[in-house]
């Protein structure tokens, strides 16, 4: 499933987070890492190798030590270091050149005026990335808190072509880590104002054949997408996506987020944001972020 996972560090906390999640990934599937790092000067490119090599080291030693495995898998690591490029572009330009399958990378899930006008690294490497991105957010370690891989995945579905791959990609993971799958809808409240006005104002409303409706597409998806064998379950939500998501994966200790990129333009970002955007600021536990169809090669 994974060959080559890419790990990006800056040998931050969140960083450090990454790669325990990315050595755990790769022990499953006998994947390879790929470590890079973005240094101002080609002078200080060699004493920054022997830096990586211990930072994998320390986060392969804890990682096995949190699953409860002794023996030390045969992994591969290869170590790179990147002069005097936008750290996105440098992310980006390596998973193409190492032929990365996925990207795993802390977030330090920046908000405010000076993610306004900078972005963080991982929103751009969101935006851009042609393989699956995983940002590891700012809550405690997950392998810590749970001892092993996601065991509750949450797909959401927004019935785009990029949710449906996203679906497919949650369905892997689930019969990779043998987990249970939630696949969640969020119907957007809809302000209906009564005709002609009325003194009560705006009504916020769900017809109850909305909610069938979109029930029964779920439980379609299912049927087309999810084998059986895979525990699962449809959630129907209203309200604001973002933050029904948020609020679910906390009630129910979900493990991952499995989400899709819709691809937006910089304007409709500018004036809306993405809910891929908004969960890596607010969520505190990893989301997988599928890429948009129109960028997978």
């Amino acid at each position: 499933m994974f060959r080559t996972i890419l790990l990006p560090t800056d040998f931050s906390e969140p960083s450090a987070r990454a790669a325990k999640y990315a050595a755990a990934i790769a022990i499953n599937a006998r994947a390879n890492i790929h470590v890079i790092s973005i240094v101002e000067s080609r002078a200080f490119e060699e004493d920054l190798k022997p830096l990586l090599k211990q930072f994998i080291h320390d986060a392969v030693d804890e990682t096995l030590s949190i699953l409860g495995i002794r023996e030390k898998p045969h992994i591969q690591f290869e170590y790179t270091t990147m002069v005097n490029q936008s750290p996105a572009n440098a992310i980006l330009e390596a998973s193409q050149k190492y032929q990365a399958d996925l990207i795993v990378m802390g977030t330090h899930s920046r908000t405010g005026i000076p993610a306004l006008l900078l972005g963080s690294v991982t929103e751009k490497v969101m935006r851009g990335t042609t393989v699956p991105l995983v940002a590891v957010g700012r809550g405690e370690n997950q392998l810590e808190k749970f001892h092993q891989l996601p065991k509750k995945i949450l797909a959401a579905i927004d019935f785009s072509e990029a949710s449906k791959l996203a679906l497919q990609q949650a369905v892997l993971l689930s019969r990779l880590w043998n987990s249970t799958l939630h696949i969640l809808h969020v119907i957007e409240m809809t302000i209906s104002v009564p005709y002609p006005p009325v003194s009560i104002g705006p009504v916020i409303s769900t017809e109850p054949e909305i909610v069938e409706n979109t029930r029964q597409a779920l439980e379609a998806l299912v049927r087309e997408y999810v084998p059986e064998g895979i525990p699962n379950q449809v959630v129907i939500l209203e309200g604001e996506p973002c933050h029904r998501l948020c609020v679910y994966s906390k009630e129910k200790e979900i493990e991952l987020i499995v989400i899709g990129t819709q691809g937006h333009s910089k304007l409709e970002r500018w004036l809306l944001g993405s809910t891929c955007e908004k969960l890596l600021k607010n969520v505190e536990i990893p989301i997988w972020i599928h890429p948009h169809p129109n960028r997978i090669k």
